[in-house]
């Protein structure tokens, strides 16, 4: 896992909102950023899905010469973003009254989006064999 940087994320009921938002306004003279949580890191996103399996995770960092070791770059890490990114989604907030999805609610939502979609099987970015060779299991 790639080192403990924070991102803003999306639910995917906000942006739909935020779309309909945008539609229905009469006069616009600023941006929207539809954003549901800001300062997220990806390790809060697997530890809050390991609690709801009541299951505890080692994290095991994806430091530069691991990449190189397994001849591997970043692109193979689907959700590797290497610097802290904050945007700011305070105007959509502010002028539509609006209350981003429970953080909780929405990885409990996308694991089961992604149970139905047979997540176990990637489709993109580390297999499970490299996956195996990198923990070296």
């Amino acid at each position: 896992m790639p080192e403990d940087y924070s991102l803003s994320l999306t639910y995917a009921d906000d942006l739909a909102t935020g779309i309909l938002n945008a539609i229905e306004v009469k006069t616009n003279n600023t941006v929207y950023n539809t954003i549901s949580q800001n300062n997220v890191s990806l390790r809060q996103v697997v530890n809050t899905a390991a609690a709801k399996f009541n299951r505890a995770v080692e994290f095991i960092d994806a430091h530069e010469s691991l990449l190189e070791k397994n001849d591997l770059d970043t692109s193979a890490f689907p959700l590797f973003v290497p610097f802290n990114l904050t945007i700011d989604g305070s105007n959509w907030l502010r002028d539509f009254s609006v209350t981003p999805v429970d953080f909780a609610a929405t990885i409990e939502a996308t694991i089961q989006y992604h149970d139905s979609m047979d997540w176990t099987n990637p489709k993109a970015g580390v297999s499970v064999e490299i996956e195996k060779k990198i923990l070296g299991v």
